[in-house]
C-alpha cells in the first residue's frame, strides 16, 4: 500500500476561501476615506474568510479600542432564501442592508450627511 498525501484537501479548502476583491476594496475604502476625512472614523480591520466564518470581513471603527462601529460581510455562498451575498450590519447587530451588490449596499452611507468643521 502506498502513501498518498492528501492535496486534494488543501486546494478545495483555499478555494472556499473568501477575500475581498481589489475593486471591491476600492469602493470599500473610498467610503471609508471620505469620513476619515470627516474625523467620523479613525481605524478599520480586514478579515478574510476561515473555515469557521465563510465569511470575508470588513469591519469600521471610531477608534481602535472601541468595538465595531459598522461591518460588512461577504459570504462564500449566499444566503439562500435570501440571494444576498453582502450584508452590512451595525454596532448593536442589526442589520442595515443586504444584497449583491456593494456599491448599492454602501449607498447607506452616501444618505448620512457629512458636517465639515469649520
Amino acid at each position: 500500500m502506498s502513501y498518498t498525501p492528501h492535496t486534494n484537501f488543501r486546494v478545495s479548502t483555499a478555494s472556499k476561501m473568501v477575500m475581498w476583491q481589489r475593486d471591491e476594496l476600492a469602493i470599500l475604502l473610498g467610503v471609508y476615506g471620505r469620513y476619515v476625512a470627516a474625523g467620523h472614523w479613525r481605524d478599520y480591520r480586514l478579515a478574510a474568510s476561515t473555515s469557521k466564518t465563510e465569511a470575508a470581513l470588513f469591519t469600521i471603527h471610531a477608534r481602535a479600542q472601541d468595538r465595531p462601529l459598522y461591518c460588512i460581510e461577504k459570504y462564500t455562498k449566499p444566503l439562500l432564501y435570501q440571494l444576498r451575498a453582502i450584508k452590512g450590519y451595525g454596532e448593536q447587530g442589526h442589520t442595515l442592508r443586504r444584497g449583491q451588490d456593494l456599491a448599492a449596499l454602501l449607498r447607506y452611507f452616501d444618505r448620512k450627511q457629512l458636517k465639515l468643521a469649520k
